[in-house]
C-alpha cells in the first residue's frame, strides 16, 4: 500500500492514520487485511451503513471514486455461495449454492464490463478480508466451467 501522504502504520487493521490521507494504492503484493468490512468500508471511503440491510450486509457496494469499481467482500466459507481463489490469485470462481446456475446474470456482468475489487476472506488462514485484486468477468470460462468465473485485470486499487 502507499500513499502521497505516507504514515508510519500501513497496516490497514489500524485504518486511524489512513482517514487523514488523500490518495491510498492498495497493492496486491502488500497484502492489505481488513478485519471487517467496515473497515474496508471506511479505507475506500464507503459509508458503512450503506451496506447494512438489518443485521445482513449487502454483498458490496460501488467504489466512491471510481463507479465503475464495485466492492466485493466474498468468503471462502459462505453458506449460500461456494466461491473459491485460484492459488496463484488470478481467477476466482463464485456459485451459488441455494440456486441453479444461470448463465444469465454472468452475461449482464461481462456485457457491464463492471471491474469488481475483491477483499477476500479465508477463514483457514486466520486472515481477515484480503485485498486479492481487481477482477472482470470471463465469460466464456464461466460458459465452460458453470461457475461465475473472474480473472484479475488489476493487482492495484486507488482509492
Amino acid at each position: 500500500m502507499s500513499s502521497d501522504h505516507h504514515f508510519a502504520n500501513t497496516n490497514p487493521k489500524n485504518n486511524s492514520a489512513m482517514k487523514t490521507t488523500k490518495h491510498v494504492v492498495l497493492r496486491v503484493q502488500d497484502k492489505p487485511t481488513f478485519g471487517t468490512i467496515d473497515e474496508i468500508c471506511k479505507a475506500t471511503g464507503v459509508d458503512p451503513r450503506s451496506v447494512h440491510r438489518g443485521y445482513l450486509r449487502k454483498p458490496g457496494a460501488p467504489l466512491p471514486s471510481d463507479p465503475g469499481i464495485y466492492l466485493w467482500w466474498p468468503s471462502a466459507d459462505n453458506k449460500n455461495w461456494d466461491n473459491h481463489l485460484s492459488e496463484d490469485g488470478l481467477t476466482l470462481w463464485s456459485k451459488s449454492r441455494k440456486e441453479p446456475f444461470s448463465i444469465a446474470g454472468v452475461i449482464a456482468a461481462a456485457n457491464a464490463g463492471r471491474r469488481t475489487a475483491v477483499f477476500f476472506r479465508e477463514p483457514l488462514l486466520g486472515k481477515g478480508y484480503q485485498f486479492v485484486g481487481v477482477f472482470k468477468t470471463n465469460l466464456e470460462k464461466s460458459r465452460k466451467r458453470l461457475f461465475h468465473v473472474f480473472d484479475r485485470v488489476s493487482d492495484e486499487l486507488e482509492v
